[in-house]
């Protein structure tokens, strides 16, 4: 991890802690993944993390249990969704990723939703449950 990374990392690392009302359980990677999607812009990074941490307290029915239902979530969701991410990432550090969708009678909002966001590897270091 070069320096500037490094530097933000404790940053975003201090301000968590500092921020009591959210999950201290994420882990490093999925906080740096957090960064990487915000390009190392701070305030973009704390805004994008919040709205995740709130997401997971409103629409629990996509983030927890997600480690039971893997493998079904997964059989399921390539009845009706391929998702095929690139391999190198953009000049600006972003990761291009092709998805095709197709409805039908196997389409399962709920499957897609949770297979997306386990595809995307957002994750605390512990299972969130309710």
């Amino acid at each position: 991890m070069d320096k500037d990374k490094l530097d933000h990392m404790t940053l975003f690392s201090q301000w968590i802690i500092s921020q009591k009302h959210l999950p201290q359980n994420f882990s490093e990677s999925c906080r740096e993944k957090f960064l990487v999607w915000a390009k190392l812009d701070f305030e973009k990074t704390k805004k994008k993390f919040q709205k995740f941490c709130y997401n997971t307290i409103t629409h629990a029915e996509f983030y927890s249990d997600r480690l039971l239902t893997l493998e079904d979530d997964i059989k399921k969701s390539l009845q009706f969704i391929y998702v095929i991410p690139m391999p190198k990432l953009t000049p600006n550090g972003c990761r291009v990723t092709i998805a095709k969708i197709f409805g039908g009678e196997n389409f399962d909002v709920l499957v897609m939703i949770r297979s997306v966001t386990l595809y995307m590897g957002l994750e605390p270091a512990t299972p969130v449950r309710q």
